[in-house]
């Protein structure tokens, strides 16, 4: 479960003296927040330590769901060759994500791509066919083609 913060509600009690104490309420959106504690939003950050991307378990089944705004790092181990990795819902445009596919102590298991997976020219690669073999094929979503177009693929772990 993720929570995204659309506004800060402050609640206080007020005593301008006249006995009578008025409660008064302020709304903060998140923009108004960060500005009033004198931040500002990251841009040209350098960080000094690791930034690690959240890792996404997808449910291996005969349509694997992907839901982009879950993370950027996808894992499934394929069970059998009867699997579609679905068209990731919830893109952001630039979004890069990557996908972990691991063979079963079978091997052998192939996947298809839903039709917003774009290969290029090469095509999709293919995928390691040794048991328990990883591969890793990473794609960034381009919103203006609607397509999440592929940026290699490492074989064989």
């Amino acid at each position: 479960m993720s929570t995204t913060l659309t506004s800060l509600v402050l609640k206080a009690v007020l005593d301008d003296g006249s006995g009578f104490p008025a409660e008064s309420e302020i709304v903060l959106t998140p923009a108004a927040l960060l500005a009033a504690l004198g931040g500002a939003p990251l841009a040209g950050a350098t960080f000094t330590g690791q930034v690690s991307p959240a890792v996404v378990a997808l449910t291996f089944g005969s349509n694997i769901a992907v839901v982009a705004s879950e993370g950027n790092d996808f894992r499934v181990t394929l069970t059998s060759s009867a699997a579609t990795i679905e068209n990731p819902s919830s893109p952001t445009d630039g979004q890069q994500i990557k996908f972990q596919i691991t063979q079963d102590a079978t091997g052998s298991r192939t996947v298809t791509w839903g039709a917003i997976y774009d290969f290029g020219t090469a095509g999709a690669p293919a995928l390691s066919t040794a048991a328990n073999a990883t591969d890793i094929i990473g794609f960034v979503y381009n919103a203006a083609k609607s397509k999440w177009m592929c940026l290699g693929s490492a074989l064989g772990f």
